[in-house]
């Protein structure tokens, strides 16, 4: 188990949900046909109604899927689901949840290899439960090197006004909700070529109003955390 985010539920005292990654391995068939064992995750959620004192599982909240590569190779991987974060925002005395997490391509080959450069996004979605979260439409945050075929909404790095080899990738985002500001802290990794950039890697800060479908929510930038 990684990654957990935990978030008490406003409407039912003792209640918290509990969003986590799952990594396991799985088998698959690389383009030359031999089996190999690919390190996936997917998320997970679970419920305590007691404080946190015992939990059950609830359901995967977004599952890792079979699926040919979306930008053409030829490779037949996994989208793979980790580092979820849950938040809630209640206005008008109606509770939202939000659930950001990692989605990547995950390449047919022993071991773990995402695509990082290409399919590595941040996706956000809303829902009236944390269950429901699994289902919801999602916005997708991307960099200036996230492949179309993933459609971004936002290029982060372009947003921050950071050069690409200082927000190449985004990891570990996590969500924070105050009044009715949605934001979205998440790291900048830095590289120079394939070599870690940790001078120049970042935490920042992201912000909007989260109304609508997610897809059409306007992000600003509000700074560098760290």
């Amino acid at each position: 188990y990684a990654d957990p985010s935990v978030v008490a539920d406003p409407a039912i005292p003792g209640r918290l949900g509990l969003a986590y990654s799952w990594p396991h391995v799985i088998a698959g068939q690389n383009p030359q046909g031999d089996t190999v064992q690919m390190a996936a995750v997917q998320n997970r959620l679970a419920r305590s109604d007691n404080f946190g004192q015992t939990w059950s599982f609830t359901q995967v909240l977004w599952p890792d899927v079979a699926v040919a590569d979306p930008e053409g190779s030829g490779e037949n991987g996994r989208i793979s689901s980790e580092t979820a974060s849950l938040a809630k925002m209640t206005v008008g005395g109606i509770t939202t949840w939000y659930g950001a997490h990692l989605r990547y391509f995950l390449r047919p080959q022993t071991g773990y290899n995402p695509k990082y450069g290409t399919s590595w996004v941040v996706r956000i979605g809303s829902a009236a439960t944390p269950a429901a979260l699994a289902n919801a439409a999602e916005t997708v945050l991307g960099v200036s090197t996230t492949a179309a075929a993933y459609q971004p909404d936002v290029r982060l790095d372009q947003l921050a006004g950071l050069p690409i080899q200082h927000c190449a990738i985004l990891n570990n985002p996590t969500l924070f909700a105050e009044a009715s500001t949605l934001y979205l802290i998440v790291e900048c990794l830095a590289f120079v070529g394939p070599i870690p950039d940790y001078a120049n890697t970042t935490t920042q800060v992201f912000a909007t109003d989260p109304v609508g479908a997610p897809a059409s929510w306007t992000w600003r930038y509000a700074g560098m955390l760290g």
